[in-house]
């Protein structure tokens, strides 16, 4: 039988984690497990019983949702293919016995989330029978008389279709953000509206940056709308999303305020080739991408490159601490207002930064190149704008007098 490889599991643990956030989501405190332990003969029973075993028939919500809850997060007794598929069709004709029950609806919604999510696991691990198996479940659940239960398939529809962006044409992907903009209007703009607006946007990002324009922009305009002030307040991040992926070809704004305190703006490096770096120090891809900055840093500084980190720390304490540990030799731009830093920060917002490392390669005439030059690409753009790399000198310092960062052996 063939392993399971560790990339494939760890994406299995991401799934299961993922069904067990959606359950305690749906399900809320009330399901919380008692905090007494078991001891005894009654904790060797409990081991010994079939971890697959139902709760009895006239088992209370509340136990039939901590019952899900621990199935969710059970690993396949074999870490083989065969294994995993084993295990997680079992949940499902698991689940599909709970469904029959005369349960109330809000554990069934917990129940057909948990459902159509193992669904996914089971496609991602060679199920060749999943895909239409879940396209057949949700189809059912739209024509569902609940009407909260037809809004659930729904929602699952609308997933689906998100998750197979990467297999459609520009066309069917066009389609998706007019039918999920039609969505949106259908009534009151919720969190659910959101998240399925922000990932169908992000993963058009990777396939698709012109289409994830307008998914952006279109999706926004709905979401600002909300009466809700804290969904309405994503508009702003989504429209600066957009705003980032259209840079590509044309000047960016960078203004702000150093750690030191001073004022920067990217004029200053006018006629150089500047690497944007929005980053924190608590950010381990970001700090591990650093050592490779600082070497190119090193070969291109004197044939005009520049580097602008922004922090979106939220402690101007641990930054100054980091800086004393390693050596940056470009400049740093932190938010001296303190309900502005973080993600907060009013250049993050401006370009829709949602997630870092994010970094953005100006040329020399001040128009952006790239939004991915990181590890070896950075490298290669650099060598492409400013030529063959002069002799690594010891990087010069800056007004901030932050020390040079120690790249590990």
């Amino acid at each position: 039988m063939r392993k399971v490889r560790l990339p494939r599991f760890s994406t299995l643990l991401t799934a299961l984690v993922a069904v067990i956030a959606l359950i305690l989501s749906a399900a809320g405190d009330a399901a919380d497990e008692p905090a007494t332990p078991d001891s005894g003969t009654a904790a060797e029973e409990k081991e010994e019983k079939d971890p697959y075993a139902l709760p009895a028939e006239d088992a209370s919500s509340q136990e039939v949702t901590l019952f899900m809850r621990r199935l969710g997060r059970m690993r396949p007794p074999e870490l083989t293919q065969e294994g995993v598929l084993a295990h997680f069709n079992k949940i499902v004709g698991i689940i599909d016995q709970l469904m029959t029950r005369p349960i109330d609806e809000r554990t069934y919604q917990i129940a057909c989330t948990f459902k159509n999510e193992v669904f996914s696991v089971l496609r991602q691990f060679g199920d060749e029978t999943a895909e239409e198996r879940q396209r057949e479940f949700v189809e059912k659940l739209t024509k569902d008389e609940r009407p909260e239960i037809a809004a659930l398939g729904r929602r699952f529809e609308f997933i689906g279709r998100m998750e197979s962006i990467p297999a459609l044409d520009d066309a069917e992907r066009r389609q998706l953000i007019d039918d999920i903009a039609a969505y949106m209007q259908e009534g009151e703009i919720e969190g659910t509206h959101v998240g399925l607006a922000m990932q169908t946007a992000g993963i058009l990002e990777q396939v698709s940056p012109e289409l994830a324009i307008t998914a952006y922009n279109v999706f926004a305009k709905h979401v600002e709308t909300a009466t809700n002030p804290e969904l309405a307040a994503i508009a702003p991040s989504m429209f600066g999303a957009a705003r980032r992926l259209a840079l590509p070809g044309n000047p960016i704004e960078i203004a702000g305020t150093t750690l030191a305190g001073e004022e920067f703006n990217i004029s200053q490096y006018k006629g150089k080739v500047v690497l944007i770096d929005f980053w924190a120090t608590w950010c381990g891809p970001c700090v591990q991408e650093l050592p490779n900055v600082v070497d190119n840093y090193k070969k291109y500084h004197a044939k005009g490159f520049e580097v602008v980190g922004i922090s979106l720390d939220d402690n101007p304490e641990a930054l100054k601490s980091f800086f004393e540990e390693n050596e940056v030799p470009w400049v740093t731009l932190f938010e001296p207002d303190e309900t502005k830093r973080g993600f907060e920060n009013p250049i993050a917002q401006h370009y829709g930064i949602n997630g870092i490392p994010t970094v953005i390669l100006v040329n020399q005439e001040g128009n952006v190149v790239s939004l991915e030059a990181r590890g070896d690409r950075l490298g290669e753009l650099l060598a492409e704008l400013l030529g063959e790399p002069a002799e690594a000198t010891p990087a010069p310092k800056v007004p901030t007098k932050q020390p040079l960062f120690k790249s590990p052996n």
